[in-house]
């Protein structure tokens, strides 16, 4: 092992694209290190072989932990480390800089943890709930929970469930999205359409009577 990457009780070795290898190194327990960390290793036998401690900048307080967790090398020589017993999510980038820092409530634990491109896309539709003012006004709030690729609302309304025209169309702004209806233009029935990026209509909720 290189000068200072020796480990304490490790987890998780994973063989890297490069033919490295990764290890999660806790330090504990007993306590052996201040951080806990990861370590890259180069299988090699020759004299230039390089060993490399990833730790990232110090965290406050001590991410140490007695057992579990994970080391994930990312593109652009970014590191992401998932501690337990709280699940503790952190991100490093090439520095040492912390990006990300994260846990989940008290008393959740998690084995392991990864930072990855994903995309959410429910089974179920979207829903809306409708709070009426006077003169055919309203406001229509909006959400899809799980969806990660709403970028936008159109909101329709008709006298008929087959009969939806367009009457307002807002940014996504957040899970929950309050779009203000304008007087006059909301009928018997309502519903919203989910957009992305580009306009398209990636789902429908449900028309309701109103």
């Amino acid at each position: 092992m290189g000068a200072g990457t020796r480990t304490a009780w490790q987890h998780d070795p994973r063989v890297l694209s490069s033919g490295a290898i990764s290890i999660f190194d806790n330090g504990s327990s007993p306590t052996v290190h201040g951080q806990a960390r990861g370590i890259v290793r180069q299988p090699r036998r020759a004299a230039s072989h390089r060993d490399v401690a990833e730790s990232g900048s110090p965290h406050t307080p001590a991410a140490i932990r007695t057992a579990r967790g994970t080391f994930q090398a990312l593109a652009q020589r970014r590191l992401a480390r998932g501690l337990v017993p709280d699940a503790l999510l952190l991100e490093f980038d090439a520095s040492g800089a912390l990006l990300f820092d994260a846990h989940f409530p008290a008393h959740t634990q998690s084995y392991r943890s990864f930072r990855a491109v994903w995309r959410g896309t429910p089974t179920h539709v979207p829903a809306f709930a409708f709070s009426a003012a006077a003169g055919g006004a309203g406001t229509v709030y909006a959400s899809w929970n799980g969806a990660t690729l709403v970028s936008g609302w159109r909101v329709l309304s008709g006298a008929s469930p087959g009969a939806l025209s367009a009457i307002a169309q807002v940014a996504r702004t957040g899970f929950e999205t309050a779009i203000a209806l304008p007087p006059g233009a909301v009928r018997t029935y309502l519903t919203v359409e989910a957009l992305d990026a580009s306009g398209a209509v990636i789902g429908t909720a449900q028309t309701a009577r109103v």
